[in-house]
């Protein structure tokens, strides 16, 4: 609940995130923009992730709270083509694709 506190979290931990683990480092930089209120940025940082399944999926999710239901779809595909098949994100976004 501190956003200070996860903003130099993440600022942080930019320079040990470099190769595999820069998806991940995006996907949370993401997250704390979310969590601040900066929906538009978090948006935007997921989106330039590409076609990265932890995107797309957060990438639909952050569409939905933003009543886009109909631009979370394709996201939400993809997610769902990119994650493990037994995952529970891929369930949730297979879920949310039904309704």
């Amino acid at each position: 609940g501190d956003a200070d506190q996860a903003t130099a979290a993440v600022e942080a931990a930019e320079p040990l995130c470099g190769g595999e683990w820069r998806a991940a480092w995006e996907n949370q930089r993401a997250a704390v923009l979310w969590l601040t209120g900066r929906h538009a940025d978090a948006l935007a940082a997921w989106q330039a992730m590409g076609d990265h399944p932890v995107a797309a999926f957060n990438t639909g999710m952050a569409l939905l709270f933003l009543g886009r239901a109909a631009e979370a779809v394709p996201a939400l595909k993809l997610a769902v083509d990119g994650l493990a098949a037994g995952s529970g994100w891929s369930h949730l976004a297979n879920l949310l694709l039904l309704a």
